[in-house]
């Protein structure tokens, strides 16, 4: 099972990913699996419509658990990653 969830990024976020040659959502997913141990896959790569931001995450697990840790873990990456850049 996966999903493909929409994140909203700030420009500034966005403009500091392009200054590195990144796209926006490849940053994030970047910063995401150094951060929390989360590999997430940019939604650059799976054709999302321009100006748009999304990642694709996979659940390997059975374990409600183990996804809900995950999700909440990404819930304060998200949030104390877009308090930096209000």
């Amino acid at each position: 099972m996966y999903a493909f969830p929409c994140i909203k990024l700030h420009q500034s976020y966005c403009d500091l990913a392009y200054q590195e040659g990144l796209s926006p959502d490849l940053k994030y997913c970047l910063e995401i699996l150094d951060k929390t141990g989360i590999m997430i896959v940019p939604g650059s790569g799976f054709g999302q419509i321009e100006g748009t931001y999304h990642f694709k995450i996979t659940n390997l697990s059975n374990s409600k658990s183990e996804i809900t840790e995950a999700l909440d873990r990404i819930k304060v990456f998200t949030s104390d990653l877009m308090s930096l850049y209000k």
